[in-house]
């Protein structure tokens, strides 16, 4: 644990002790009270700040070394050329472009099917906000890539099927 305090003297103490063990070295009669090489209490407190203080300074300059990049902590400038090339390809409004029909595990794409048989039996899912709600699926296109698409299918109050908000997943195929 790290404290720092300023007893009555006015020399500021910095200490590190672990939790509960009650070392406390700057307070006299309790914890370290040592006076090595026959220095006075202050002059020994002073050092022993000096070491603490010491001690944090290294471990920030460490930390900020750590944090530079290579060339910075080396001192040593950056003179390679780097060249990134970059190319982009937007497919998504030529009217042209048609993606053709095909078949996944015997699955047509672009129909849905339900995971299991749909029973209608007017139960209310309150999550969905609707009547027999069940789980569907299709494999379609999905930015110019094959995928599956999982969602959920609600019927309203006069029986028409809606699909409700934030319940569509779509997953690319291999």
């Amino acid at each position: 644990m790290l404290r720092a305090e300023r007893p009555s003297n006015s020399i500021v103490c910095i200490f590190i002790s672990p939790p509960g063990s009650g070392l406390h070295p700057c307070s006299s009669g309790t914890g370290i009270d040592r006076n090595p090489g026959g220095q006075t209490k202050p002059e020994f407190r002073m050092k022993t700040i000096q070491k603490y203080v010491a001690a944090l300074g290294a471990i920030a300059l460490m930390s900020a070394a750590f944090s530079l990049p290579a060339s910075a902590e080396a001192g040593v400038s950056n003179t390679s050329q780097t060249t990134i090339g970059v190319s982009v390809r937007v497919l998504g409004n030529d009217p042209n472009h048609v993606h053709p029909e095909f078949t996944y595990q015997g699955h047509q794409s672009n129909q849905w099917y339900p995971v299991a048989q749909v029973t209608r039996a007017n139960a209310w899912d309150d999550a969905r906000q609707g009547y027999d709600c069940y789980k569907a699926f299709q494999y379609t296109w999905v930015n110019h890539a094959k995928a599956r698409q999982d969602t959920v299918f609600c019927f309203d109050a006069a029986g028409k099927e809606f699909e409700p908000d934030a319940t569509r997943v779509s997953a690319r195929l291999k």
